[in-house]
């Protein structure tokens, strides 16, 4: 048995990639470093080990290439895009030889809503297939033959990649465009030729497969009630295992199968936590058996199979503090164990795995070291870099995130996690309020380009896990449910306010900055409390919450679970234009500046429109940026770069530049 990894390439050459804080100040950096996209996104191995399959971006283009492992190796470029028409979501391989990539672009749906004939702006997306060696590329959903049908709107929903024949996928699809309910269906990824596996049935959802890839789960959702059902692995005996509303504390998220074909595993709720439990479905009670929890956090992720056994062996990306606590296998549990002894202080996770388990992909990074990707060698006890996220960020130059627990006025408890610039006295910094989106998501000790960008250019960053946050238990979450603007947003000022009395920020020079729910919370913030901030940047930020709410009533199912997150817009119109900032442009104080994707799907460029139209109407001072091609994100080249140094020179006209002097 070894005893330790040796990692070759000069992997630990450096201190500050253990994250070894630095008392210098950090050289001024360049823009671009922190706003293009990690140069290498994803790393996967062939199932044989000989071939890495990996998504690079280069100065605004984005291709999927394969390299051979074997030394001086071929390597292939699969296919490219400059994300202004379209995107890659996600690849796979299915057997050794071909990869499977899906597609993303945005589009427009025609419907019969009397008040949205121009159509509903949606995503599609659609499933290419080629060679390892860029040949053979193949559009897997060819159009059908009927003039006039809408394709269906969703076309990568793959639920089994491994079926038996090897050159397969199964995935959920709609029969036609305008029937919402998926069957299943067995897809031959070299010619597109695809069969049916499984009918669909009345508003169910989605579908899940056990070990032998037979369709075992359904979801049914109808407005905001879900309903969990399954069948016998004989394929009878269909029933209702469980029902919640959407957002419930007890709702139920099944995850898969076990070996055991009546074994299930799913996360449900533990002590006002998520937790990792299975289930044998043979039990009429549902008997929970606890598999993993964490006092402090939500467990959440997807479940690790072994490619040699077919066993579920650890949860990926399940939030605990240690990642060998993700695995209850005793061989992975080991191999992660001297992983982590290898890469010390960081958060080390093996992303791939060849068939034979011998070579092995891990993604390792901390609040300070960018993604930074490792080809493990099980039979050479090898552990050797293989490519770098950010090669133009040093882990030297980043700054480490300290995490607090702030209390805000009622007394709840909010994570949070101040960054601060090297070099400098930690007293009355100019500083930056960082809003995170969803707002049913959260902030934690990985790196964040932004937040070092910020640092970088001298400004104090504050995260905040407020209420509504995920990933911190139920009554975080759940204590968000219809407080935009109002308890969620108090949150962000009690923040402010404690990093203020700890006397690290300087109170008359802090910008609230955020994206999506995050710009909303921006716009709100100098709207509510317009005494506490200089200025606000708001990328894809809400702004009418009454039209956001109307437009859910477009996509499926969606209506209803927006009221339970924001509100009614039937029953409480005014407390919901007293939380939306384009009403309030008359209380705003501080300069703002606005940004918007033209091709945003998830909030339209109208949000941003209405609210430039109100500052304007108000007399106060903005200024309002379209992106060209942009959507909900930075991921086109350019635009990054024009945010970027667009929010550069807006935080130093407003707040001052921070002391970061050159090398």
């Amino acid at each position: 048995m070894k005893t330790a990894l040796r990692v070759i390439q000069g992997a630990l050459a450096l201190t500050a990639a253990l994250g070894v804080a630095s008392a210098r100040a950090a050289p001024k950096l360049p823009l671009e470093a922190f706003a293009a996209p990690p140069v290498v996104q994803q790393v996967l191995l062939s199932p044989d080990g000989q071939k890495v399959a990996m998504m690079v971006n280069n100065e605004g283009a984005t291709t999927i290439l394969v390299q051979h492992l074997a030394p001086q190796g071929k390597r292939f470029s699969l296919m490219s895009t400059d994300n202004r028409d379209y995107s890659f979501r996600w690849f796979r391989w299915v057997g050794t030889d071909r990869i499977v990539v899906a597609t993303m672009f945005p589009s427009k749906r025609r419907t019969n809503a009397i008040s949205n004939v121009g159509g509903v702006l949606t995503h599609d997306t659609r499933l290419l297939a080629a060679r390892a060696d860029g040949s053979q590329v193949v559009n897997l959903m060819k159009p059908t033959s009927f003039a006039g049908e809408l394709q269906p709107q969703i076309q990568d929903q793959v639920i089994d990649f491994e079926p038996d024949d090897g050159k397969s996928v199964l995935l959920t699809l709609e029969e036609r465009g305008d029937v919402a309910d998926p069957a299943v269906f067995r897809l031959d990824v070299e010619t597109g030729v695809r069969s049916h596996a499984h009918n669909s049935r009345d508003k169910f959802r989605s579908w899940m497969v056990d070990r032998n890839h037979r369709v075992r789960l359904g979801v049914r959702r109808e407005r905001a009630e879900v309903e969990i059902h399954a069948c016998d692995p004989d394929g009878s005996n269909w029933r209702k295992l469980w029902s919640y509303r959407a957002l419930a504390r007890d709702r139920v998220t099944p995850l898969g199968f076990g070996l055991d074909p009546n074994e299930l595993y799913l996360i449900a709720d533990h002590g006002g936590r998520r937790a990792l439990f299975t289930v044998d479905l043979r039990d009429p009670a549902l008997k929970r058996t606890l598999k993993l929890a964490s006092e402090k956090r939500d467990i959440s992720g997807s479940l690790v199979y072994s490619r040699k056994t077919g066993e579920a062996v650890g949860l990926y990306g399940g939030a605990v503090d240690a990642a060998e606590d993700n695995y209850w296998d005793k061989d992975r549990r080991e191999l992660v164990g001297f992983i982590d002894q290898a890469l010390p202080k960081r958060f080390n996770r093996i992303v791939s795995m060849s068939a034979d388990e011998t070579r092995y992909i891990v993604h390792s990074r901390s609040d300070q070291t960018p993604g930074e990707f490792y080809l493990g060698d099980d039979r050479a006890n090898t552990l050797a870099l293989f490519a770098l996220g950010y090669p133009k960020l040093a882990a030297r130059d980043m700054v480490p995130k300290q995490a607090f627990a702030i209390k805000a006025r009622d007394g709840l408890e909010l994570p949070a996690f101040l960054s601060l610039p090297q070099g400098v006295e930690p007293k009355s910094l100019p500083a930056v309020l960082l809003v995170h989106g969803g707002p049913q998501d959260h902030v934690d000790m990985g790196f964040d380009p932004w937040v070092q960008f910020l640092a970088n250019r001298g400004y104090a960053v504050l995260e905040v896990n407020f209420r509504g946050s995920t990933g911190y238990g139920s009554d975080l979450m759940q204590a968000g449910m219809r407080r935009w603007g109002l308890e969620m947003q108090d949150d962000l000022s009690d923040a402010l306010q404690w990093a203020i009395a700890r006397g690290t920020v300087d109170p008359k020079r802090v910008c609230i900055v955020g994206a999506s729910y995050g710009g909303y919370a921006a716009l709100m913030g100098v709207a509510k409390t317009p005494e506490l901030y200089r200025c606000a940047v708001s990328f894809a930020g809400v702004t009418d919450l009454p039209e956001m709410l109307h437009d859910t009533g477009y996509y499926e199912n969606l209506k209803e679970v927006a009221e339970i997150q924001v509100g009614s817009r039937d029953k409480e119109m005014e407390r919901l234009k007293s939380t939306s900032p384009r009403y309030l442009a008359a209380r705003i104080q501080a300069p703002v500046l606005l940004v918007h994707g033209i091709e945003d799907r998830n909030v339209p460029v109208y949000q941003g429109e209405l609210m430039d139209s109100a500052l304007t109407a108000a007399g106060k001072p903005h200024r309002f940026i379209k992106l060209e091609r942009g959507e909900h994100d930075l991921n086109i080249y350019a635009n990054g770069l024009l945010f970027f140094r667009e929010m550069e020179g807006f935080l130093a006209q407003h707040l001052g530049a921070g002391p970061v002097p050159a090398r």
